[in-house]
């Protein structure tokens, strides 16, 4: 081996290239790259040429090569090293294996947040009128036709004059003319979270501790 002191040498080799052949489900026989025996011990491994994120390896990334565990007379080919969590376990688990679904739940709340911030960053604009779209087109343009809003205008009159139903403690039922609208009247509350609300009543109850009732 030239000047190198020892004729061994050592690969680390990417996990995910340890898997099955031509991308197959596990088998008895091979599960997740590790080929096994009828006591469930290692015997091979199959390793991919390439990486699969490796796009300029081309079919170098579905070939994979059967690497034996060791000689026959017990030299090991391959140091699997991994930590065993379970009993018949043949190979580790990511690190993000236990969280992969809460990634892709916050990874699709970012997505949602960051269209509704732009939904609200869009500028938008409309007309509300009880009027005819031709009317509000005439309004807004060049010109306008006074005759229809006139119209328009003694029509809601008659309609109200003969509409006032009334109950006993003097309350009256509005009834709307086409196009009317009575939008209720609802006094603003102040908007309080939960967090502040929390910290408010530990900041009361410090209070207390600090300076209780007389008894």
């Amino acid at each position: 081996m030239g000047r190198e002191r020892y004729a061994t040498t050592l690969q680390i080799v990417d996990p995910d290239r340890l898997s099955n052949p031509q991308q197959n489900f596990d088998m008895p026989f091979v599960r997740g790259g590790v080929e096994i025996d009828n006591d469930g011990a290692p015997v091979a491994y199959h390793i991919r040429e390439a990486h699969t994120g490796d796009w300029w390896s081309g079919k170098k990334t579905l070939t994979c090569q059967r690497i034996a565990r060791e000689t026959a007379w017990g030299r090991p080919h391959v140091i699997h090293d991994y930590d065993h969590d379970r009993g018949a376990q043949h190979r580790g688990t990511g690190i993000l294996t236990q969280v992969v679904q809460r990634l892709k739940m916050l990874i699709k709340y970012d997505q949602s947040a960051l269209e509704a911030a732009i939904l609200n960053a869009v500028f938008g604009a409309y007309i509300e009128s009880p009027y005819d779209p031709q009317m509000v087109e005439s309004a807004i343009g060049e010109k306008f036709d006074d005759t229809q809003l006139g119209c328009y205008q003694d029509g809601r009159l008659e309609f109200h004059q003969d509409r006032r139903i009334t109950l006993q403690n003097g309350a009256r039922i509005p009834i709307m003319y086409p196009g009317e609208k009575l939008p209720p009247w609802m006094p603003p509350a102040p908007k309080v979270t939960l967090k502040v609300l929390r910290v408010r009543r530990s900041e009361i109850l410090q209070q207390q501790r600090a300076y209780p009732p007389n008894r």
